[in-house]
């Protein structure tokens, strides 16, 4: 387990913010509307919502709707830019309510450097974000800018702007919320290293002019985080989402779809069922975990910034997906890759059903002390080669497929024998994949909120292939009227051969400060 040294008013005051963030949360609820639309073919994160529309024609990211107020821990989750000392990477969840569109940015950065004197026409040349909105069918704009600071009110370091035609101007009248959190030892310091920070931003409908989407709407959005590492404000590229965007023409933007579509066929006659899983029957399937592993990275402590984002873990046999809203700790995340070759499936046929199970043996964090988390499935826009793939060449997502809660283990030692099956409904992904002849490109990640969020599950690897993640596809013709999959839940299998667990690992907290 790795220890950081923490002052006790930090460790305070991130309990604090913890709890009251569970007790702001925990009344969220997804909503419920289901429908129907194509696959996507470029890149785009979904939300648990199911909506129909056309399919999308360039990048794109699936708000995930809430009743009321918006959780940022099952939110739609994605990613983008690179990582090293002077490269900035950028964790995205995005949520939409009645009332407006919620994004936290989290961003991993070495060193943070704002203004102090809070010039709202020179944002870009400091550690800030800015997001880019146009509604559907509007010829107007929007920018939205949040710098970090330091003990200063928020309202100095947030602008938004307006574009009708003739370029961006600040609007005053655009009213939304903001509010930062950093992590490191301070601020505009450039003796000492810093882990990153991030924004929140809440923008209402009204400041776009506009009421709430409907379900289905696509709107264009662009992202871009800004980077400053020293006093003397030497020039470091932003980071963009999409990667290659004309930030002056929408249409090259991305696409901020509001929800995700159906799992769809669901019900029709079976022709026929292939089960997938590494070694068995000849099948291949290449899985890894990259980022912090099982160990949050140690091998790159203290300098995380150097080796971590291109450490590899070839041929695992164990791993970690994990995450936390507290960005200091992004030592300890962890997302996972799997593959699937398709050919077994017959040309001609129709996916009827599709459900991917994983077997979890462990989480992070003392016995006790773990929560559970809500484990985001998404396809992925290009494949990766086990022996390579590290967090700095990670595919970027595609489209959220599936989601699904999972419970920590909490006994004695964090270790489920048997093992617990974990599922998710896939047959979205698996049908667009199928219809294209493609391999299967999934990835696992999570939008958690709390420490102690790593979930252990056995991969292709495991030397039990029992063990090792599985996908099943039932074939045949659709039925017009099929109606949904029930989500499948977590339930316990047997085991055959015990394996030694991961070590739970997590960090103390370093200083942080919110305002």
């Amino acid at each position: 387990m790795i220890r950081k040294t923490s002052l006790i008013s930090a460790v305070l005051l991130t309990l604090i913010l913890f709890a009251a963030s569970n007790s702001i949360f925990s009344s969220a609820q997804a909503g419920s509307t289901a429908l129907s639309w194509n696959a996507p073919n470029k890149l785009g994160v979904n939300g648990s919502n199911s909506l129909s529309w056309d399919p999308p024609s360039k990048l794109g990211v699936n708000a995930k709707f809430f009743d009321d107020r918006i959780s940022p821990t099952s939110s739609a989750v994605f990613w983008y830019g690179q990582l090293d000392a002077t490269r900035n990477h950028t964790d995205v969840r995005i949520g939409y309510s009645p009332n407006e569109i919620q994004l936290y940015l989290n961003v991993f950065d070495k060193w943070l450097f704002y203004d102090e004197s809070a010039n709202l026409n020179d944002f870009e040349n400091w550690d800030s974000v800015s997001v880019y909105i146009r509604p559907a069918g509007s010829n107007t704009s929007y920018k939205f800018q949040s710098q970090l600071h330091h003990w200063q009110s928020a309202d100095g370091y947030r602008v938004a702007s307006k574009n009708t035609g003739g370029g961006y101007v600040q609007d005053g009248s655009i009213s939304f919320d903001s509010s930062v959190v950093w992590y490191g030892t301070a601020p505009n310091t450039d003796a000492t290293d810093d882990r990153g920070w991030y924004t929140k931003l809440n923008i209402p409908y009204s400041s776009l002019g506009v009421g709430q989407p409907a379900n289905g709407d696509v709107w264009e959005m662009a992202l871009v985080t800004h980077d400053r590492d020293n006093t003397a404000g030497s020039t470091i590229n932003s980071q963009t989402w999409p990667p290659s965007v004309d930030l002056n023409n929408p249409d090259t933007w991305g696409e901020l779809r509001f929800g995700r579509r159906t799992q769809s066929p669901q019900t029709g006659t079976p022709s026929g069922t292939v089960s997938l899983r590494h070694g068995v029957n000849g099948a291949i399937v290449p899985d890894t975990h990259v980022g912090g592993g099982a160990n949050c990275g140690v091998d790159h402590d203290p300098d995380f910034f150097n080796g971590w984002s291109t450490h590899n873990f070839p041929n695992v046999t164990q791993i970690n997906i994990q995450n936390q809203m507290n960005v200091e700790d992004w030592p300890c995340f962890s997302k996972y890759f799997v593959s699937f070759d398709l050919g077994a499936i017959p040309a001609g046929q129709t996916i009827i059903s599709a459900e991917l199970k994983m077997y979890m043996f462990g989480n992070a964090g003392p016995p006790g002390e773990a929560g559970g988390s809500t484990l985001q499935v998404v396809t992925l826009d290009q494949g990766w080669n086990e022996s390579s793939a590290n967090w700095q060449n990670s595919p970027s997502v595609i489209e959220q497929i599936a989601e699904t809660w999972v419970d920590p283990i909490n006994n004695t030692n964090n270790f489920a024998d048997p093992a617990i099956e974990v599922s998710w409904d896939v047959a979205t992904a698996v049908d667009a994949a199928h219809l294209a002849g493609e391999t299967l490109n999934l990835g696992i990640y999570a939008a958690d909120w709390d420490l102690h969020s790593g979930k252990y599950f056995y991969s292709s690897d495991a030397p039990d292939d029992y063990h090792r993640p599985i996908l099943t596809i039932t074939y045949g013709t659709a039925d017009p009227s099929s109606t949904p999959v029930p989500t499948q839940t977590p339930t316990p299998v047997p085991t055959a051969t015990p394996i030694v667990p991961f070590v739970p690992t997590d960090f103390i907290y370093l200083p942080m400060v919110t305002r």
